[in-house]
């Protein structure tokens, strides 16, 4: 699988045991759904409104939005993972990236879209120099294996059908066929709303990842992960 799509689209194996809400209610797996596989879509941060929603707490946070921030883009999909449907209420996932890409070695550069995944379509755009994607190449079957120049693996995906990314991960998950130029119009529609969406993506100050402080911070508090801090 292609670095772009393997960091992006992951696996999900649900075990949910018999849960009782507060109110009494009986939260479980039913029996026709366990034991199936579903090729619907879920976003990771999904799983906060699902939760919420089985735990009967509404997941509006009220102080960002006292504070100005939009809000949350997680939505509740028990209905799926029960059985009730078997159509996720999400119907696309939006990726991130930020202005200058990899060449700005991902600490720098407001935050934009860089893909859409709408089934069984997959829109990809590049921010780096000359509308270029790092990581643009295959892993081997086993890892690690030696490779170590996958950064410097770049693909232009530009604008236009003749310079675009357009993939049916459904049938071809390695993103190997590239189908922009022979499907222009599901190109520039998708493209469109990419457009759309960049309209409202929440671009935070996020400091500079070179200050050693946010470096000691990860590794003392957030388990090697960026997080906030005060000096």
């Amino acid at each position: 699988q292609r670095i772009c799509l393997g960091r992006v689209s992951v696996s999900i194996l649900f075990r949910f045991p018999r849960l009782t809400t507060p109110n009494a209610v009986q939260r479980y797996l039913p029996e026709s759904v366990r034991g199936t596989k579903s090729t619907e879509l879920v976003a990771g941060w999904d799983w906060y409104s699902t939760f919420a929603a089985l735990a009967n707490v509404d997941p509006t946070d009220e102080q960002a939005a006292a504070a100005g921030l939009p809000p949350i883009d997680s939505i509740n999909v028990w209905p799926l993972l029960s059985g009730a449907t078997t159509s996720s209420p999400r119907t696309e996932v939006h990726i991130g990236s930020n202005v200058g890409g990899d060449d700005a070695n991902r600490t720098s550069g407001p935050t934009s879209v860089g893909g859409l995944i709408q089934p069984p379509w997959k829109i990809l755009l590049g921010w780096g120099f000359n509308q270029s994607i790092d990581m643009a190449g295959w892993s081997g079957l086993d890892s690690p294996n030696g490779t170590n120049n996958f950064p410097n693996m770049k693909e232009t995906c530009g604008r236009t059908p003749e310079t675009g990314c357009l993939y049916n991960v459904w049938e071809d998950p390695g993103e190997h066929t590239n189908m922009a130029s022979q499907q222009p119009d599901i190109f520039i529609k998708m493209l469109a709303r990419i457009d759309e969406i960049a309209k409202t993506v929440y671009s935070p100050n996020r400091g500079d990842s070179s200050d050693g402080a946010a470096c000691a911070t990860a590794e003392s508090k957030y388990g090697y992960y960026w997080g906030p801090f005060i000096q």
